[in-house]
């Protein structure tokens, strides 16, 4: 399989502090399946070993539940010269001491970067407050923040503008040592009402794009499945599972699996624009139009048998294209990096 990887996200496990309702992976506190420690070692071991990878994220499940297990498998992949990265909620950072001491720790581990998800369904189970005093410790560590919140229209903005509004954080915010972003929130196995406006739609001009994540990141899954990209809704994609890592290697894998021409449409163009072809061949498909994240999308086109068979027809006529598109890119990719390792300065 031709890819050039840049990150390695490994959903170290499914066990969660929190039971979010539409959780991307249906996480709680009741299920304990995990990467197991030697294979997450191994994986970060081999990752070194791909010439393209720079970064490594942990996350979940909650990734920080690993406890001081976490800040090996850090020190480990910062060793290798690789970025880490870890996303959680924040349920560690009960005050702003408890924060510092545990954020101290991750930085002399060598973690780069810092993710927090947070927003209303998040809130039932972790006060906002904890994302406060973890964003303060983590900017005060040296840590780069990223404060992911929720965003549908149940969102609770008072609660949110605790965040939003609050001075220091705005301050941190303008000198770019953290950054607050409003994600989406998107219909999972969850129960809640959730909805979006009409303006929120991917299949809007201009909220359409390329997809960042297909062929550019691995994820690897608590079972050890390896996926193409490590998506919302990338454990309920068969066709994103690349195979079982349990006796198998990154690499091995890898080139024992053939390219998707699917897979590189959606990496070159955007799983929207695929989608549209697909109607273009098939009148009769309807467009997914209440999606607003490109996962939701993808998985409409995956489980929606019309769309699925409409577009293997046009991937079958346009394949010499789509390979010409998706190698002139790896090329340059290729080009791009040796130049950059040859520059002498």
């Amino acid at each position: 399989m031709l890819v050039l990887p840049h990150s390695l996200s490994l959903i170290t496990t499914h066990h969660c502090t929190a039971a979010c309702d539409h959780c991307c992976f249906s996480c709680s506190p009741k299920i304990t399946t995990r990467i197991p420690k030697e294979k997450i070692t191994s994986l970060i071991n081999e990752a070194q070993r791909i010439p393209t990878m720079k970064l490594v994220c942990f996350t979940g499940g909650e990734c920080f539940t690993l406890g001081n297990e976490l800040d090996e498998h850090i020190a480990q992949a910062t060793k290798f010269g690789l970025i880490t990265r870890c996303i959680t909620n924040g349920y560690w950072a009960i005050s702003l001491e408890h924060a510092r001491r545990r954020m101290k720790k991750a930085k002399e581990s060598g973690l780069k970067e810092i993710n927090f998800s947070t927003g209303t369904f998040h809130q039932k189970y972790v006060p906002i407050e904890r994302i406060l005093n973890g964003t303060l410790a983590a900017a005060e560590a040296g840590i780069f923040v990223v404060i992911n919140m929720e965003i549908c229209d149940q969102s609770d903005e008072i609660k949110n503008n605790i965040i939003l509004k609050n001075e220091k954080l705005i301050e941190l915010h303008n000198a770019k040592k953290i950054l607050i972003q409003r994600t989406v929130w998107i219909e999972s196995d969850g129960n809640a009402s959730l909805s979006h406006p009409e303006n929120r739609s991917r299949f809007n001009p201009s909220n359409k794009s390329a997809c960042r994540t297909v062929l550019n990141v691995l994820s690897v899954t608590p079972t050890q499945d390896l996926i193409a990209c490590c998506g919302l809704h990338l454990e309920k994609i068969d066709e994103l599972h690349l195979g079982n890592l349990s006796n198998s290697s990154i690499m091995d894998v890898l080139k024992n699996t053939q390219d998707d021409l699917l897979k590189i449409w959606i990496h070159l163009d955007g799983v929207e624009e695929v989608y549209l072809q697909a109607q273009k061949e098939d009148p009769s498909i309807s467009l997914p139009l209440s999606s607003t994240h490109p996962c939701e999308t993808c998985l409409s086109l995956y489980k929606n048998k019309e769309a699925f068979s409409a577009i293997q027809k046009v991937v079958k006529r346009n394949e010499k294209e789509i390979m010409e598109r998706y190698r002139n890119k790896i090329t340059l990719q290729i080009f791009d990096r040796n130049v950059i390792n040859n520059l002498s300065f």
